[in-house]
């Protein structure tokens, strides 16, 4: 009877007690694993038309939303993470700083913890984790969470790469070859495997392997300008100086900004009693250097001069790129035409846009494509107005609406508002994001500014800096038009 009793007690307080536990939701120390991405059309959407097209703006705006919605969606603090991972690397490029970088990096690793404790446990998210903790100097914990990725799929040569890049952290060289030689077996055509196994023969003082592997680096990626400076700088070693002088000549016409090249380049003609062409190379190789050190602590205020020498060497590097017949992409037009506009050379800042014109004009106006194309008429219409070319700003604007883009695009929605055909209360509602804030508040405060309403132009240019959106062209061409407003 008192077992009885016991069972009874016992089953009336499991009754008592179950609806209760029913009214929490799981515990977060037992989430859902996900060990694959699953199948999500508003997620793969942000991942592949957002983030991979680098409008990391929009795609944290939208994640935000989907997180508002439901907290615990472990996929979507995951691409919130690799946002900012891509923010990092970005961050890294032409005007930034290595400080506001890992800054980033720190940022996507506490989103992918949040993304791994409510269990999204991918091979990606250990890839990607582990490849910022590697940034942020966690060399252990990097490696750790690269051996989970492996475990879950080990087909991915990119992943083999970077761990032997850790084991080459930490001297562990033969581990690090191993690895290398693995990734290239999987995927024997990524020029990176093979630039990154002649870093490591370079470390381990192979250098004749260094060579061969910088080659077979060459002929999978011939306009790439690392594989051609490390291979010059070895040819150098030993004393193979004519190899090493053609290697650098195609360092420089790839890339004219590489102060490494110029600097060895220098010490060959100097060593070779060409004084003259050994001191020019020598000056710009310490005047780039200088100017990577002063940029690299003066980004987060950056004034009205400091802005126009960043475009002028903007300007002087893309002029050395288009020059060379080398690179002659549309992204280099279009940053050519910033920087001389940015500098107040109006009319070499439109024959630019021309240029940009002229190489996009048997493309399809998709994508990307017609976004760079809806910018730089909307640039163009600026230099014209700075020109006082108010038809032909008219002109090309109307021309440029032509352009075969979704409505809902932000650069169309700016040219309309600089063609006159919206008001400026429209095109500010339509920013969602902090870059697309500073950016319209550019184009409407430069329209406003060319135009007389000088009194409304000051205010969107302060409140377009207030933004701190500073990684932006746009930023420092505000810093610029404000200045000039003074």
């Amino acid at each position: 009877m008192k077992v009885q009793a016991i069972f009874i007690l016992n089953t009336l307080i499991l009754l008592i007690l179950l609806p209760t536990m029913a009214a929490y939701p799981a515990s977060a120390a037992d989430p859902k694993i996900i060990t694959v991405e699953p199948s999500r059309a508003d997620l793969a959407y942000i991942e592949k038309q957002l983030i991979d097209r680098k409008n990391l703006g929009k795609a944290l705006y939208l994640l935000d939303k989907i997180i508002e919605k439901n907290p615990e969606d472990s996929y979507a603090y995951f691409l919130i993470g690799l946002t900012y991972h891509r923010k990092g690397y970005r961050n890294l490029a032409q005007y930034k700083t290595l400080p506001t970088a890992l800054k980033d990096f720190k940022t996507a690793i506490t989103f992918y913890d949040k993304a791994d404790k409510l269990g999204f446990r991918t091979a990606q998210l250990y890839y990607h984790r582990g490849e910022c903790l590697l940034n942020t100097d966690k060399v252990k914990e990097g490696m750790a969470d690269l051996n989970r990725s492996l475990a879950i799929n080990d087909k991915r040569d990119w992943v083999w790469a970077t761990r032997a890049m850790a084991y080459r952290r930490t001297k562990e060289y033969g581990k690090a070859e191993a690895d290398l030689k693995k990734a290239i077996g999987i995927n024997p055509k990524r020029a990176t495997n093979y630039a990154k196994l002649s870093e490591l023969y370079n470390n381990m003082g192979q250098t004749d392997k260094a060579i061969l592997a910088c080659g077979r680096t060459i002929t999978l990626s011939p306009r790439w300008a690392a594989p051609y400076e490390l291979r010059a700088r070895l040819y150098y070693k030993k004393k193979q100086i004519k190899e090493a002088q053609a290697d650098l000549d195609r360092v420089l016409a790839l890339d004219p900004s590489n102060a490494a090249a110029l600097s060895l380049r220098g010490k060959i003609n100097a060593s070779q009693g060409q004084l003259e062409q050994a001191t020019i190379d020598l000056k710009e190789a310490r005047e780039i250097d200088n100017s990577v050190f002063k940029n690299s602590k003066a980004r987060q205020k950056i004034d009205a001069p400091g802005a126009k020498l960043l475009f002028a060497q903007l300007e002087k590097k893309c002029l050395r790129l288009t020059g060379a017949g080398f690179n002659t992409s549309a992204s280099t037009f279009y940053d050519l035409g910033v920087s001389r506009f940015g500098q107040g050379k109006w009319q070499l800042s439109k024959k630019s846009f021309q240029d940009l014109d002229s190489l996009l004009a048997s493309q399809k106006d998709t994508g990307s494509k017609a976004e760079l194309k809806l910018y730089a008429a909307a640039m163009k219409a600026l230099a014209c107005l700075s020109l006082k070319q108010t038809g032909e700003a008219q002109r090309l604007l109307a021309s440029a609406l032509t352009t075969k883009v979704k409505s809902t695009s932000l650069a169309l929605k700016t040219v309309r508002y600089l063609a006159g055909r919206s008001s400026l209360a429209s095109l500010l509602s339509e920013a969602k994001t902090r870059e697309d804030r500073a950016r319209v508040r550019f184009f409407a405060g430069a329209k406003l500014a060319r135009t007389g309403d000088k009194t409304q132009a000051r205010k969107l240019f302060q409140e377009a800096l207030k933004t701190g959106a500073s990684e932006l062209d746009e930023y420092m061409l505000t810093v610029i038009e404000a200045d000039r407003l003074k």
